[in-house]
């Protein structure tokens, strides 16, 4: 190939992942829209979405555990240590580091950022997180009515008030109900069991309640365009304990 042809095509892009929730093979075969319970963590999210929708896009980027010599590596902050353990002596690579709801990617060249709070323009870019596949929008026909409530996350991260006598006994008292619809496990080796997809009768929606301050201030309307595609008010905010 001459200089001139691979200046016009740019440096190949690969993404890096080191299979956990999924396997490898899974990840290279896998629907997006259609498996997206397979999408367990952020890796999964960011690494095995996108390159599935860059390839369906026309492009060809390049996904597996192996770190090439040169071009652009994209890889998710959880798996830093590992690529660079896996690069090669003397490799050159353009590390892009997804910082997702980590600290900073330190040794990335660049860092892709899905809350624009943080980024600059010049080595921290801002890139939307994927909406939600298959999402099943609030029934506008429902108007401002709020019926149930629903929490959709993982069921160690919401506030233990949320699960109380009291508290249902609070919204019944408001013609209300409240919809646990978390993932009840901390194991990543099958698809999750939810319906996070669905938001046809939920009436407002909260988001993780029991985060750190740090990952609490990252979670911005903004950052969330599954809460914003539904067409929900969101509640983000745990009461404090008496």
């Amino acid at each position: 190939m001459s200089e001139e042809q691979h200046g016009r095509q740019g440096l190949p892009v690969h993404f890096f992942l080191q299979p956990s929730a999924i396997t490898l093979e899974r990840a290279l075969t896998l629907d997006p829209d259609r498996d997206w319970t397979d999408l367990r963590r952020a890796r999964e999210v960011w690494i095995v979405q996108t390159w599935h929708r860059l390839c369906r896009a026309g492009y060809r980027p390049t996904l597996s555990d192996e770190a090439p010599r040169t071009g652009i590596i994209v890889y998710h902050k959880e798996d830093q240590r590992v690529l660079l353990k896996r690069l090669p002596r003397g490799a050159t690579p353009v590390l892009v580091g997804v910082r997702a709801d980590f600290r900073s990617c330190t040794y990335a060249d660049f860092e892709i950022l899905q809350n624009g709070y943080y980024a600059d323009g010049r080595r921290l870019f801002f890139v939307p997180h994927w909406p939600q596949p298959g999402l099943i929008p609030r029934d506008p026909q429902r108007g401002e009515r709020i019926e149930r409530i629903a929490y959709k996350g993982y069921v160690g991260n919401l506030a233990q008030e949320f699960r109380s006598e009291r508290w249902r006994q609070f919204l019944s008292q408001q013609n209300m109900v409240f919809e646990d619809d978390a993932v009840l496990d901390e194991a990543f080796d099958h698809p999750i069991q939810t319906r996070f997809h669905d938001y046809r009768a939920r009436g407002t929606a909260w988001r993780n309640q029991n985060k750190a301050r740090e990952q609490a201030r990252q979670r911005v309307a903004g950052r969330n365009p599954r809460i914003a595609q539904s067409r929900l008010p969101v509640r983000g905010a745990a009461p404090k304990s008496a």
